[in-house]
């Protein structure tokens, strides 16, 4: 049990978040406001008015001074036994938040479970959009190179159309001449005509094709739109890939806080189960103490032997030796002057004894310790 209540009392000055809002400090203040006050009365008011009492009582006494001896001491075990209750209730006070903060951890990483399943599959369907428009823009531009190729034919069709048609009218141009040019035809051209009739002669000009140039432009002007045409898809492509990474890096950045989140709570709920278990260990044990004493002072017991179980080195000394000297090492609490050795724990009981034997008579043996007569200010 000292173990544990030393153990808990640690685990109460580190902060934990989300139990009261954001207050990280509020199971020290809880342990500090509502545990261990109660529990500190209880065991310097066994000390000083009930192990000193008796380890430093006069044996000799007369009935006056025994008498208010023994109310003194069935008041002090009475505000033990209070003492110890409101201790032991406040730890169950804290248990139960720290079992509601951990019900409500468990529905939050359930949730948040959720939200990382739903980003990373955000994740991953945005990877494949990627992977589909990366090959998208991979095809567009293999058809922009095929449009350019075909466009580069088509302008090189026109431009040799166009070099036909500009030679045929220039040389029409030539032969439409007047002047020298009759008389050649009239002197020269035409006898050497007709001298070589018989032989084929190509004519000195092409013939002019309008309708091949027309053709060559029509054939251009296609190519050139549908090289347009691709390059518009190419660019509407490479636009929705640059879209579809911004998309995959805000997922991405989603899916890590989402996991952190989760790691974050995680952490809380291991942490919180830590202190569930040492409290709930604690508040068992302290249960325990505090059946074991209500038994034995709200019995029928005579006093002496009530006083005796409340004084139990076993089940009450050493715990309280060890909770003293921890609280104190750890700053937990101020230090209050408890150290009962088993020496002074013998002593007080031979005292106890002693009274006990020497005035049969007394209240000490006759009177029960749950005597309501016995009026406690």
């Amino acid at each position: 049990m000292i173990k544990l209540f030393f153990l808990f009392c640690c685990f109460a000055l580190q902060p934990i978040q989300h139990v009261r809002a954001t207050d990280a400090s509020w199971y020290k203040n809880q342990i500090m406001n509502t545990v261990i006050p109660p529990f500190s009365e209880a065991s310097t008011t066994l000390n000083d008015n009930i192990i000193q009492k008796l380890v430093e009582a006069n044996v000799d006494s007369d009935e006056t001074a025994i008498r208010a001896l023994i109310d003194s001491l069935v008041c002090a075990s009475r505000k033990v036994q209070k003492k110890l209750s409101i201790a032991t209730k406040a730890s169950e006070d804290i248990r139960n938040s720290i079992d509601h903060h951990i019900t409500q951890l468990v529905i939050s990483i359930t949730d948040q479970e959720r939200n990382v399943h739903e980003s990373q599959n955000a994740v991953n369907q945005a990877n494949n959009d990627i992977q589909h428009t990366q090959e998208q823009v991979r095809l567009a531009e293999v058809a922009v190179q095929d449009k350019q190729h075909a466009f580069n034919v088509a302008e090189r069709d026109r431009q040799e159309a166009q070099d036909a048609v500009d030679r045929a009218r220039l040389c029409g141009r030539r032969r439409r001449k007047r002047g020298f040019g009759k008389w050649w035809r009239k002197k020269i051209e035409k006898p050497f005509v007709n001298a070589v009739r018989q032989t084929v002669i190509k004519p000195a000009c092409s013939v002019l094709n309008s309708g091949g140039i027309d053709n060559a432009k029509n054939r251009r002007a296609l190519a050139e739109r549908s090289l347009t045409e691709a390059r518009q898809r190419l660019a509407e492509y490479q636009q929705s890939l640059a879209h579809q990474r911004n998309q995959y890096a805000n997922a991405q950045t989603r899916l890590t806080e989402a996991q952190s989140q989760l790691n974050t709570l995680t952490a809380q709920l291991h942490e919180g189960r830590a202190k569930q278990v040492v409290i709930t260990s604690l508040v068992k044990q302290l249960k325990d103490v505090e059946v074991y004493l209500n038994e034995v002072l709200d019995s029928s017991s005579v006093l002496k032997d009530a006083i005796s179980q409340l004084v139990d080195f076993e089940h009450v000394i050493e715990p309280l030796n060890t909770i003293s000297d921890q609280m104190a090492t750890n700053i937990v609490m101020s230090p209050f002057n408890f150290k009962i050795s088993t020496e002074i724990s013998s002593k007080m009981l031979t005292n106890l004894n002693l009274i006990a034997d020497k005035m049969p008579k007394m209240p000490l043996n006759a009177i029960e310790v749950a005597d309501a007569s016995i009026n406690c200010a």
